[in-house]
């Protein structure tokens, strides 16, 4: 059988995933429903924008850490772990089949998740207006970096869903990378998610008191370019749109170191 649709069959039947869909499916709609806009053109395109920056990325981070953290712990907990030891040819094709779910995997929640907004603001607001240029909106956004004005919303909305994928498939290759070295999903789970959950804790409450001090110019840096600020995109207003190529380093570097580490360690741990 194909490793990747093996790999697939084997993930669907995860059923932490459907309870986690349908949490984040419900609290988004549930957030996005007390939303009031007049119902025009600029309120569905500013929500679409706005959406994960605001809350989205808080649910991107749930069904990834909920999924990825079962990918590889699942072998050990069942007991496969000991015979892919014994597989002499295809260690490294199993882990490309891994990686492969996860980068699919990325891109099935952030779609999901925006289809999601999508359809909730379509049938409250107009969706024309795709090709108006930002700067006759003149709003802010979380998302906001300097010279976006002469983007259509529909190039913007191109930029961040690219965006969110990368950005997720990177978190996803360190919640894959962390399965690797700790066998118990739960335990992941809670390592993972308690310091996302933290870090977002301490930029919208600790923050305030130690802004001034060395305290909180630490923590700052730790959280917008981090995980917590990669996916919200919090550090963008720093940004010019001239220096994208900063954006593109920020994010395939990681990328790049995660996947080297993930090779090596999994490799290590298939010859233990």
């Amino acid at each position: 059988m194909n490793l990747k649709i093996a790999e697939v069959k084997k993930f669907l039947l995860f059923k932490e995933i459907y309870i986690a869909v349908v949490f984040c499916t419900g609290l988004t709609l549930l957030m996005q429903s007390a939303i009031v806009s007049p119902d025009e053109p600029f309120y569905f395109w500013k929500n679409m924008h706005d959406f994960m920056g605001y809350v989205g990325y808080w649910m991107v981070a749930i069904l990834l850490v909920v999924g990825v953290s079962r990918i590889v712990p699942f072998e050990n907990e069942t007991g496969i772990d000991e015979l892919l030891k014994t597989y002499k040819y295809g260690k490294r094709k199993l882990l490309f089949a891994k990686l492969w779910l996860v980068l699919i995997y990325s891109i099935v929640v952030v779609t999901f998740l925006y289809s999601v907004v999508f359809i909730f603001f379509s049938s409250n607001y107009r969706i024309n207006g795709v090709n108006s240029m930002l700067v006759e909106g003149n709003y802010q956004s979380p998302w906001d970096f300097k010279g976006i004005g002469n983007w259509t919303n529909g190039q913007y909305f191109l930029f961040q869903y690219i965006y969110m994928i990368i950005a997720s498939f990177s978190f996803a290759l360190f919640l894959f990378l962390i399965s690797i070295l700790v066998k118990r999903s739960v335990v992941i789970m809670m390592i993972c998610g308690g310091l996302f959950a933290v870090l977002e804790l301490i930029k919208r409450f600790l923050l305030l008191y130690f802004s001034s001090s060395e305290i909180g110019y630490v923590l700052s840096l730790l959280y917008h370019y981090g995980y917590n600020g990669m996916l919200s995109a919090f550090y963008m207003v720093n940004l010019q749109i001239d220096e994208l190529w900063k954006l593109v380093v920020y994010l395939f570097v990681p990328i790049i170191g995660l996947v080297s580490m993930i090779t090596y360690s999994y490799e290590r741990r298939a010859k233990c």
